[in-house]
């Protein structure tokens, strides 16, 4: 679990970035997310509000990741970043390929990962009680 608190922490980081991006160099979050179309700047803004979402929950996570509820929100912000690169690469053609494979890779890897150590998460207080 260490392991997984670390790559959170590189995750956040990571959606840091793009969130700067967003707010002050709308051509860099064009070129690296979004290649295939045009940006307003409210589009640019709305991507960074949603990334530093995401961000603070990596953060969070990674700092306590034996609060499920905390756990499932950050989990389920990595299924709906991979929901979101999929339509926009597949349906929406707002991505090339290149643009694609990272966010996707990040955003499927976490989501496996997180996953795959739901079980060693403690159990949150709402569900200790409902047990009791």
């Amino acid at each position: 679990m260490k392991l997984l608190s670390v790559w959170l922490l590189l995750v956040a980081v990571m959606r840091l970035s793009a969130f700067v991006w967003g707010y002050t160099d709308l051509s860099k979050l064009q070129v690296g997310v979004y290649s295939e179309t045009e940006l307003s700047p409210l589009h640019g803004r709305e991507f960074s509000a949603w990334t530093a979402t995401t961000a603070s929950l990596c953060l969070i996570c990674a700092l306590n990741l034996n609060s499920r509820p905390i756990y499932l929100a950050t989990m389920m912000s990595f299924v709906i970043a991979e929901a979101h690169f999929l339509l926009e690469f597949f349906v929406f053609r707002t991505m090339s390929v290149q643009t694609f494979i990272s966010p996707a890779i990040i955003a499927s890897v976490s989501a496996l990962w997180m996953l795959l150590n739901w079980s060693n998460t403690a159990s949150s207080a709402i569900y200790d009680s409902k047990r009791s």
